[in-house]
């Protein structure tokens, strides 16, 4: 099967939506299938065969976030690209503005896209169902098939939709993201960490979490905050924990792919505070592989948020019982198996082929 997989976000760059496709075109190569990435050019040099830069991404404000979207205006090389790869699968990734929609536009392909984000709360798209029901009436724009990642997404869809839709989560490498990773060694000494994974962004939550730790830091000196990641909440975050003098919280900013297995298994408690926006946290499913216990905002996508002191009680319990850490972790080490690229690619490449078969 020749397959193109089309993001708006520059492939190289950390992000969920990344990580998803990373992990879908492994699966996808692994299992004998000619794939291609086609991504915006991340502004550095980096070959790779499968991969194809076709236009440039700009950062956008969305959800109390930030996000790359991408544009392409010479559309001659879009044509190019499809007459020569002549691919029987166009699967575009959230919806890939504005590249994706070129895409589908000249496809004469079977077309699928896949939904990662919830709208709610953003700016960008707070018209998400009526540009959805446009895109999907559209005669041009001819769609084949909707992948959600999560049920709380198709209640954002069009009622009526003339494909086939189906709910397929993200997926998770637990080879590579497993228990037995070594930890990062200047965390490896008694004291429990708290891991904070992701973009500072206010969507995020990151400044909840470090009110909330600053709370629990005061019975105890046996904990430390790891935030890892960067984003505009950065100065705001750094400025809180200097002026309220809160100790033992390490900024560690933007890591490494690589090193990501190693700061999930340096953990003792994962936390994911968003407030909002989230459709289906791979965070989540990164550590529960690693086993480890996970505290997470109620929102849509993960099962009042905001809540400061409910945050700390549910993380002190968690401090105190080192017993129920270890059940929850390997509950999730059971509950992740579901996640596997092996269940999850099988569920997508199954899809593709109903697709092209016309069910």
């Amino acid at each position: 099967m020749r397959i193109a997989l089309v993001t708006a976000h520059p492939i190289t760059l950390p992000g969920g939506v990344q990580e998803h496709v990373r992990g879908l075109y492994n699966y996808l190569k692994k299992n004998g299938h000619y794939v291609k990435i086609i991504s915006p050019n991340p502004g550095k040099e980096r070959s790779h065969e499968d991969m194809i830069y076709l236009g440039y991404s700009i950062p956008v404000s969305s959800n109390d976030s930030s996000a790359n979207m991408s544009y392409c205006f010479d559309q001659r090389n879009i044509k190019k690209l499809l007459e020569k790869e002549k691919f029987e699968i166009i699967h575009v990734h959230n919806p890939a503005l504005f590249v994706g929609l070129q895409m589908l536009d000249m496809s004469t392909s079977k077309n699928i896209i896949t939904i990662h984000t919830l709208p709610e709360g953003s700016y960008l798209f707070k018209s998400f169902s009526n540009f959805f029901d446009i895109l999907f009436k559209d005669k041009i724009l001819k769609m084949d098939g909707v992948i959600a990642v999560s049920k709380p997404i198709l209640n954002y869809l069009p009622k009526k939709l003339n494909c086939r839709i189906e709910v397929i989560p993200n997926g998770i490498n637990t080879e590579r993201f497993n228990p037995n990773v070594k930890r990062i060694e200047k965390f490896d000494n008694k004291k429990i960490n708290i891991l904070f994974l992701g973009r500072l962004d206010k969507r995020k939550g990151t400044i909840y979490l470090i009110k909330a730790f600053e709370k629990i830091r005061r019975g105890y000196d046996n904990i430390r905050l790891i935030i890892a990641g960067d984003g505009q909440q950065m100065k705001e975050c750094k400025s809180y924990v200097k002026k309220n003098k809160i100790h033992d919280v390490n900024f560690e900013g933007n890591i490494s792919n690589e090193n990501l297995p190693s700061y999930y298994c340096t953990a003792d408690i994962f936390c994911s505070p968003a407030t909002h926006g989230e459709s289906f946290g791979i965070v989540l499913l990164e550590a529960m592989a690693c086993g480890k216990p996970v505290v997470a905002f109620a929102n849509a996508g993960y099962k009042e948020v905001q809540n400061v002191d409910e945050l700390a009680e549910r993380l002190e319990i968690l401090i105190k019982d080192k017993k129920l850490r270890e059940r929850m972790g390997k509950w999730g080490l059971e509950e992740v198996k579901k996640y596997d690229w092996n269940v999850v690619g099988k569920k997508i490449l199954e899809f593709y082929e109903k697709v092209l078969k016309g069910e």
